[in-house]
Order: structure tokens, then sequence, then C-alpha cells
């Protein structure tokens, strides 16, 4: 297992940057998680990542044609 030691500082407004190698490691974006937790005397970090490319990918690229909005009240009234 390859360890990666990285040192930073906490800045003035006690935000903390995650180094590079890291962030490129675990594939982190802006918007994604950092859960921390204290354990003992010893702080754990986890990401959690933004799921991407899932829905929100196909926004755009299908052809369904325009749905008025009789349509919709009409769909929205059989369920």
């Amino acid at each position: 297992m390859t360890s990666i030691v990285e040192r930073t500082r906490l800045s003035a407004g006690n935000q903390v940057v995650v180094p590079s190698e890291i962030r490129k490691k675990f594939g982190l974006k802006q918007g994604d998680e950092v859960i921390w937790a204290l354990v003992g005397n010893e702080i754990n970090i986890r990401f959690v990542r933004k799921r991407r490319g899932a829905l929100s990918s196909l926004i755009g690229k299908l052809d369904m044609g325009r749905t008025s909005p009789d349509e919709i009240d009409e769909t929205v009234s059989l369920r």
C-alpha cells in the first residue's frame, strides 16, 4: 500500500486545502463533501463524491418532443 503524507495549514477562515495528489487519487471535485470523525485523539477524514453523470448527463440528449402543460396535467392526474 502506498502512503501519501502531505502537510497543509489551517487558513484564517478555518479552511483546509486538500492536497492535489489526494484530490487526484480520489477524483475529488468542488462540491464533494468531507466527513470529519474524531476517534480518540485522531481525526479520520472521508470524502463523499457527488454522483456525476447519472441522469444529469442525459438532459438535452434525448429528443422526446414537446409536452404541453395539458399533457403533463393529464399524466399527473392518472397517478
